[in-house]
């Protein structure tokens, strides 16, 4: 690698990590076990489905059918660097969108329309919702997750404040949804890996508890990931959850994931959207297995 090729990957690695409100840096951990234990902390409680479905996964067997034959329907990903396309430079660095196409059958396509570094409220002024709303239909799916960029005080182009802004600019998601006949999802944030007295702790303090309040208030289908997530990195443990992080140069990155994570992530969401019933279980495979490296590309061409 060139000096100017490093400096270019340390400064938007830095860019990156500073945009994703990174709590803190720890020692690179090794990898340990094979990729292909990746696991999932299974339905969480918190997850809430809507209309006739119902949140404890009983809807999963009305939704075993086979997905009605013709075009697959469309999974959209509004959100931002924790789910968004990487470009080469930040191999491996993975966002779960990235992953989530390793386990979706022909039934259902990934479109991943998430933006690096964006909070729901850049990502509305920069003109990717509106994007979205282009060429949205009544049979997408557009599941939304925000809160990471969010809670970057005093950043004037991307700070919201939980119970005002945030929860304004996720209504204005779900208008657009629902304009389309679209059927949203609301997602909680991802959880972090930040470690305090050994412990694995929450970060984002009250974003997904406003989520989740929105949801409740809007009648749409909540995927709790920031439960998940934390409840997956608390079972893994302070040194097993690493794997799940990016890391370069000694360095791990402890809001963005590695490969191995971003499919543990990816699988929450598929298992998530199946429990939710709002896709049918044809839509998904390969839920026992884990995406490597081969399953993804890196080829978008710019933060």
């Amino acid at each position: 690698m060139d000096e100017q090729t490093a400096v270019t990957r340390r400064t938007a690695l830095g860019a990156l990590a500073a945009g994703a409100g990174v709590v803190g840096l720890a020692a690179c951990a090794p990898r340990g076990t094979p990729t292909d234990d990746a696991g999932t902390a299974g339905p969480a409680e918190g997850d809430t489905a809507r209309g006739d479905t119902s949140p404890d996964g009983a809807s999963r067997d009305d939704a075993g059918a086979e997905e009605s034959t013709g075009s697959p329907r469309r999974l959209v990903i509004a959100g931002d660097s924790t789910a968004a396309e990487k470009p080469e430079y930040l191999y491996p660095m993975a966002g779960w969108g990235m992953a989530l196409p390793f386990y979706t059958t022909s039934r259902l396509r990934v479109e991943n329309r998430a933006q690096n570094g964006r909070s729901s409220k850049s990502f509305i002024a920069e003109g990717h919702l509106a994007g979205i709303a282009e060429d949205l239909g009544g049979d997408d799916v557009l599941v939304i997750q925000f809160g990471h960029n969010d809670e970057i005080a005093g950043d004037a182009r991307r700070s919201t404040e939980p119970w005002s802004t945030f929860q304004q600019m996720l209504r204005e998601h779900l208008d657009v949804a629902r304009s389309a006949g679209a059927e949203p999802v609301l997602a909680t944030p991802t959880e972090r890996r930040r470690i305090v007295d050994g412990e694995l702790v929450a970060t984002h303090g009250d974003y997904p508890e406003a989520v989740r309040a929105v949801a409740e208030e809007q009648g749409v289908a909540l995927l709790d990931l920031q439960r998940r997530t934390l409840e997956r990195w608390r079972e893994l443990g302070p040194e097993e959850s690493s794997r799940c992080f990016h890391s370069r140069d000694g360095q791990q990155d402890p809001t963005h994931f590695s490969v191995h994570g971003a499919g543990v992530v990816a699988r929450m969401v598929a298992e998530g959207l199946l429990d939710l019933g709002v896709v049918r279980s044809a839509a998904f495979h390969r839920l026992d297995r884990a995406p490597a490296e081969e399953h993804l590309s890196w080829d978008l061409e710019e933060l």
